[in-house]
């Protein structure tokens, strides 16, 4: 059976920066997945098409389904599943692009994890999004140059890495126009 990726066709970046719908569409698209690998995925043999009890338990006539589901219960009993279901620190994972660059000039187009080599340039985005990331490494030592594009970097158009195996995460504060760097 063929391995295949989930997010082979990734969700698209309107759905990943926003916090309600993100986890909601990254735990479907795993679920997909899931099922159809679950299913036979690529070989997709069936060997048993008969109709079965999916539910092995009888339910009570006393049983309503606010009982049984919590999210069909009162608002507070929603909000409360929801928040369970998904914590907070879990709507900041970003997905990073991953590339190399050697001897080039290079402009990020955000949420990347740039290596870099022989000489290289990083410009980072002209309009990046809000709270965008980017981290670039020195990967052999030469000269490094990251470029604001316009905007600065800890107050500097520029910044510059010179030691080998030495990098930056860089932020992006809409609310100042600026990037961070640390």
């Amino acid at each position: 059976m063929t391995t295949v990726d989930p997010f082979i066709h990734p969700i698209p970046r309107k759905i990943q920066s926003d916090p309600e719908l993100r986890p909601f569409f990254e735990y479907f698209v795993r679920w997909a997945h899931d099922m159809w690998k679950r299913s036979g995925g690529g070989d997709d043999l069936i060997s048993d098409a008969g109709t079965r009890e999916s539910y092995p338990w009888v339910l009570d006539e006393t049983d309503t389904d606010s009982n049984i589901y919590p999210m069909f219960g009162s608002d507070s009993q929603s909000q409360d599943f929801i928040k369970n279901l998904y914590p907070q620190d879990t709507l900041e994972i970003k997905s990073l692009i991953r590339k190399i660059i050697s001897n080039e000039i290079y402009t990020s187009a955000g949420d990347e994890f740039i290596k870099c080599k022989n000489k290289s340039t990083v410009k980072l985005p002209l309009n990046p999004s809000s709270d965008c990331i980017i981290y670039v490494h020195n990967g052999d030592g030469t000269l490094l140059t990251i470029d604001g594009n316009g905007k600065t970097i800890n107050g500097d158009k520029k910044k510059f890495l010179t030691q080998k195996g030495s990098g930056l995460q860089i932020y992006y504060f809409i609310e100042d126009n600026e990037y961070i760097a640390i």
